[in-house]
């Protein structure tokens, strides 16, 4: 396993970590930066990650469908996982909307998303709660609640203030 830090200008320091050439991790840093090695600029999960910065989301696109990500979970996380990414980008989907779409519960969804290892690939951030955002990476509120506004601003999906 290898572990990479990779920065991009409007969505932040990202920590990265692959099993071969697989991506298994991708989460936001949300305080102090970890010492790694910089993924280099060529790569094709750093290209798919500028691209997405850019709002060039044909390319992040095109980029993002040729990456291998590997979903390490539960079959029933790697079900969400999977369910995730057939959410189109600049579009949300509720819990209770992936919940009924997989036979379970909002609750279970939502356990599922906060262990998406592979963050913005694999967008947890298109889900929301019924009345509002709901939560991110385990917390539902702060530097974690601000970032899913964050994308899901970049993507023109989030005017509210909640």
């Amino acid at each position: 396993m290898s572990r990479w830090r990779y920065s991009v200008a409007s969505i932040g320091t990202l920590t990265l970590e692959f099993c071969d050439a697989a991506l298994i991790g991708l989460s936001p840093v949300f305080g102090q930066v970890e010492e790694l090695p910089d993924l280099p600029a060529d790569h094709p999960v750093a290209q798919a990650l500028v691209a997405y910065a850019a709002g060039d989301f044909e390319a992040y696109e095109r980029c993002r469908r040729r990456l291998l990500l590997r979903v390490l979970g539960t079959p029933f996380q790697q079900q969400v996982c999977r369910a995730l990414q057939e959410i189109p980008l600049g579009q949300i989907r509720s819990y209770g909307e992936l919940a009924s779409r997989l036979q379970n519960t909002p609750r279970a969804v939502g356990q599922a998303c906060r262990r998406n290892p592979i963050a913005i690939l694999i967008p947890c951030h298109r889900v929301l709660a019924k009345d509002g955002l709901g939560g991110y990476a385990g917390e539902r509120e702060g530097a974690a609640l601000s970032y899913k506004k964050l994308l899901l601003q970049h993507e023109g999906v989030w005017h509210g203030q909640a």
